[in-house]
């Protein structure tokens, strides 16, 4: 035997044991997942628990009408806004009741829930000058003499 013949023969006694390791591990996986399934109903039975915000208050205080066609961009903004002076009180709830409500963009702030009852939508509007009153939409650009210039 010669010496490529050698590390030839090695290089596949090695890649065997790597093989028959790997098939234990695959059948022992299989095992444990056959009899977790036997004794799971398969749905999942985690509730995660949802603490309730100490501070709620809904879209509608301010003035947002969910008919789909109302631009309600002000009234998210408000909301979140007055919102955020609840930060380190707990945090805070901003209640979405049924409807269509379109609106242009508006930040989330942290401590805070947008909850949207079923039934809720948000539409973002298509019109880009709803994007543009908001100063938000794009938060590395100016408003320049109504052209977007970079900074």
């Amino acid at each position: 035997m010669n010496l490529y013949s050698t590390n030839l023969f090695l290089d596949l006694v090695v890649f065997a044991l790597v093989f028959q390791v790997a098939l234990l591990l695959l059948l022992a996986l299989s095992i444990a997942i056959r009899i977790d399934a036997e004794e799971s109903s398969g749905v999942c039975d985690f509730k995660p628990g949802l603490k309730p915000r100490p501070h709620s208050v809904s879209i509608l205080e301010f003035g947002a009408v969910g008919d789909g066609k109302t631009l309600n961009t002000l009234a998210f903004q408000n909301a979140i806004f007055y919102l955020k002076s609840f930060t380190d009180k707990g945090g805070a709830q901003l209640y979405v009741p049924p409807g269509k409500w379109l609106t242009g963009s508006f930040s989330l702030t942290s401590h805070l829930t947008l909850f949207l009852e079923k039934g809720a939508v948000i539409l973002g509007s298509q019109v880009l000058f709803h994007c543009l009153l908001s100063r938000i939409c794009f938060p590395s650009f100016v408003l320049f003499d109504l052209f977007l210039v970079k900074r």
